[in-house]
């Protein structure tokens, strides 16, 4: 794994410590639009949905128990592919509720978001996607547009290369087990 800014350990006394980390595995983001993939993807395998169907945006409004969310723009109808090309809070939001606290969580662990196994690399940050027993409903509603996450770009990785048939292992290794011809 890479990580940016680079030092050399051998002289690692010269660096600021922040050169030390590796961000791969110890900086936690919100994913934000890009989880929304997830969701409508997660909603689409389980038959919820289709890519084409028509989901009303709600002129770009809903309220979620006490809260306001809005769209950066008032859509109307889109299919689920645009609610993923246009970047739809609300579009998202609907496709989370069908999907439901407890299915969203099985997708989470599918997907390799599981805390316990990403946190078994040395060093790396547990992602922060609490179990959905927690979930008020305005939780499902921001984890289905990538908000109320944390995730880190190692998970990011996993994420990408989980399938429902099969998973890469992710395996670490020290540098110094590395053979160099």
């Amino acid at each position: 794994m890479a990580s940016v800014p680079t030092y050399n350990p051998n002289f690692y006394a010269k660096y600021p410590r922040e050169y030390w980390k590796n961000r791969s595995i110890l900086s936690i983001y919100e994913p934000g639009s890009t989880f929304k993939i997830i969701t409508a993807g997660s909603c689409v395998r389980r038959n919820l949905a289709q890519p084409d169907e028509t989901i009303n945006c709600m002129n770009g409004s809903i309220v979620v128990g006490k809260y306001r969310i809005r769209d950066h723009k008032s859509y109307g109808l889109l299919t689920v592919r645009e609610i993923v090309a246009y970047s739809s809070n609300i579009g998202a939001v609907q496709l989370g509720f069908r999907v439901g606290k407890e299915r969203f969580d099985d997708t989470s662990d599918h997907l390799g978001l599981d805390p316990l196994r990403i946190s078994s690399f040395r060093g790396s940050q547990r992602t922060c996607f609490h179990p959905s027993s927690e979930w008020p409903a305005v939780t499902l509603a921001n984890i289905s547009m990538g908000q109320g996450i944390g995730v880190t770009p190692f998970t990011t990785g996993v994420c990408c290369f989980s399938d429902r048939q099969w998973r890469i292992p992710c395996q670490a290794k020290n540098h110094s087990e590395t053979t160099i011809k």
